[in-house]
């Protein structure tokens, strides 16, 4: 048998690379060992529900909805904390999970202030865009004459917005306020 190197992939399951192709190290081995070729709608099921145990007396064959009815029947029913509704909950996700869609995901996000984590990845994105167009002579980084906010503009964007306002909302108030001045596209 040849020697094949494991890795554990995101979902938990080792992993192996045969021909270059990913192929998950259970269903390898109950092809191997029953001399069949499992078809996609087939799963192989662990009886102990550790990821990693991959010995044959572990595994058995399940088609796609016998395998989802069996782990339907674990679990429990959840409260959402945005619509107060009750959501059905996998064992895996007990802990971790509170809303019932992404729907009531983003309702309750919204208006919520991002945490400092997020701050730091919108900096550093900020900063990385900084550094890839550094180079250039235009300086990309602007303040609006309206609301003084600091914004950034593309170098693909230089002739659709105006180099003097973050928004199209503050160019037409300009506009309004000084009728008789107008800055160049």
């Amino acid at each position: 048998m040849q020697k094949h190197i494991k890795q554990i992939n995101s979902s938990g399951y080792y992993v192996i690379r045969i021909n270059g192709k990913r192929i998950l190290w259970h269903r390898y081995i109950y092809e191997k060992s029953f001399n069949i070729k499992l078809r996609k709608n087939q799963h192989i099921h662990h009886k102990n529900h550790i990821k990693t145990d991959n010995r044959i007396s572990n595994l058995e064959i399940m088609t796609n909805s016998e395998h989802m009815r069996f782990h339907k029947t674990k679990g429990n029913y959840k409260n959402c904390i945005t619509c107060k509704k009750k959501y059905w909950c996998t064992p895996s996700r007990e802990k971790i999970s509170k809303f019932c869609s992404y729907v009531c995901k983003s309702k309750h996000l919204i208006g919520k202030s991002p945490s400092i984590k997020t701050r730091k990845k919108m900096v550093y994105r900020l900063l990385k865009r900084w550094k890839k167009h550094r180079n250039e002579n235009i300086d990309n980084f602007r303040k609006c004459f309206i609301c003084h906010k600091i914004f950034y503009r593309r170098p693909f964007e230089l002739k659709k917005i105006s180099k003097h306002f973050c928004s199209n909302k503050c160019r037409l108030l300009y506009i309004k306020i000084n009728p008789h001045k107008h800055f160049k596209h």
